[in-house]
């Protein structure tokens, strides 16, 4: 049986002052449903085109700063169908570390051939390799004859079921062994419209004799093509070893977002028999005026050897009219390890400019909020006013710099502090093409009579959409304390990724 690894990427690049969230899995055929994962192929029935299709994808998370954490994946795909027969190869390689302590280490690969002998019948092979550290396996090589049946095959939906014996060589907990196994496996894949999958499959792998020595695998996930060579990807899997390495748990589940790439793009129905997704009509880039309001959410699941959970939230809302601008945010993050917080914030702020007659120049006030329990920061208000200047504002991109008088209110490592401080801010906004918009800025605050006394936030986010209203978001900020609580780290760094919806 071909088990993979943990396969959680915790794009976390979060430390302690803003956070991960959702994380990002780099996995996935956009051509093709599970491949890569458990399965080396979707249950896809046999096409024209006799091309090879190459999908490369990569991801890394750093936790830099008051938490030290470091994530990072790699996976090349790959896929050849003709009417005659189907191949299936993938490779991954997945690694985190959180606190000094391994939670993720896992290098597999698979390969299925199989060969169609009827429309819905075909016979086949299958290898599969996996080295799991975290799981104490050392390797676990297994070798399968398969027999399949295709029990529904349409064009917009396809369920497939498999069976074979097979042999399997492994080294767990520091024992080689070897055994005969059975393999039976169900796959399941429905399309909806021409953007979004849903495929499921499911797999069980046992030693013929002792049927307790098992494992099991299951995953469904739902594939969202962003353009014709990215897609989404949002899925759970679950793996089951019955009879795990001593002081290991049985079962590992993750649940995960996930961005891939098409090397060779995703071929249209013109130009082949496959079921695949094809982009329609681009995203229309939102209007400016009136409100526009965006929440976000990111999640990151593992449990079984290495308990890990992660969750973003966010909420932004803003109104433009002519003369008065409102804007409003606020976010949240959280991640916890084997039962240790290593990351938990809040932050928030609000702004109001009102726009001076017939000139780019404006007047406003704004307050700003964290909490940083890593960092102990207790809370940080920053309320102020300030003068600022659009040097470029235009429908697709605006750049402003503002400045002013401002206070602080803090409790910093358990110390009540309030001064008078200085604000300077730098924003832009920048509508990219109409399925792309960066968000960026940079904020700093400073103790009016002590220089030394400062804080720098420097944060961006690229939302690339999916549709009129949901975006993929990535974002990322940086934030530094040039005086930090008591032997606590001056920065922290975050990268976090998840799903915006636009109200």
């Amino acid at each position: 049986m071909n088990r993979p690894g943990r396969g959680l990427i915790k794009m976390k690049l979060k430390n302690s002052s803003s956070s991960i969230g959702a994380a990002l899995l780099v996995a996935g055929l956009v051509n093709h449903s599970p491949a890569g994962t458990t399965d080396a192929g979707p249950p896809t029935p046999p096409a024209s085109n006799e091309s090879w299709e190459v999908t490369g994808a990569a991801g890394l998370s750093v936790a830099d700063g008051n938490a030290q954490s470091v994530s990072y994946g790699m996976q090349v795909l790959g896929s050849r169908l003709t009417a005659e027969d189907e191949i299936y190869l993938g490779a991954d390689y997945f690694y985190s570390k959180d606190g000094g302590v391994a939670t993720t280490d896992s290098l597999q690969m698979n390969g299925q051939y199989n060969r169609f002998v009827a429309e819905h019948f075909y016979y086949g092979g299958k290898a599969g390799f996996l080295t799991d550290d975290v799981a104490d396996i050392g390797y676990r090589f297994s070798l399968d004859a398969l027999l399949g049946y295709y029990l529904l095959k349409r064009e917009r939906a396809s369920l497939a079921f498999e069976a074979g014996p097979g042999y399997t060589w492994e080294k767990q907990s520091g024992l080689a062994s070897g055994y005969a196994n059975l393999r039976l496996a169900e796959k399941f894949e429905y399309k909806f419209g021409t953007r979004s999958k849903l495929w499921q499959s499911l797999a069980f792998s046992p030693e013929i004799g002792d049927f307790e020595n098992h494992t099991i695998t299951a995953e469904a996930g739902i594939d969202t093509l962003i353009t014709d060579r990215w897609s989404l990807r949002i899925f759970v899997r679950h793996q089951l070893d019955n009879t795990p390495a001593a002081g290991r748990e049985k079962g590992d589940t993750t649940a995960i977002v996930g961005l891939a790439y098409a090397l060779g793009g995703i071929p249209k129905p013109a130009e082949t028999t496959r079921r695949t997704l094809k982009p329609d009509t681009p995203a229309k880039a939102a209007a400016a005026p009136g409100w526009t309001t965006t929440a976000a959410l990111g999640f990151s699941s593992a449990t079984g050897n290495s308990d890990t959970s992660s969750i973003t939230a966010g909420f932004d809302t803003a109104h433009r009219s002519p003369r008065n601008e409102f804007f409003f945010n606020a976010a949240s993050a959280s991640t916890e390890n084997d039962g240790t917080k290593s990351v938990d914030t809040i932050r928030a702020d609000v702004r109001y400019n009102w726009l001076l007659p017939a000139s780019r120049w404006f007047l406003g006030a704004n307050t700003g909020y964290l909490r940083d329990s890593i960092a102990e920061v207790d809370y940080r208000l920053t309320p102020g006013l300030v003068a600022g200047c659009y040097f470029v504002k235009r429908d697709d991109l605006t750049l402003s710099l503002e400045a002013g008088p401002g206070y602080t209110l803090e409790e910093v490592g358990g110390k009540d502090d309030n001064f008078a401080s200085l604000q300077a801010a730098e924003r832009l906004v920048w509508t990219i093409s109409p399925r792309c918009t960066l968000n960026q800025s940079t904020v700093f605050n400073g103790e009016a009579a002590d220089p030394e006394n400062f804080t720098v936030t420097s944060s961006a986010a690229l939302d690339t959409h999916i549709t009129g209203n949901i975006a993929f978001r990535v974002a990322a900020v940086y934030h530094y304390d040039n005086r930090p609580a008591f032997n606590r780290q001056h920065h922290d760094t975050s990268l976090t990724s998840g799903i915006a919806v636009k109200f």
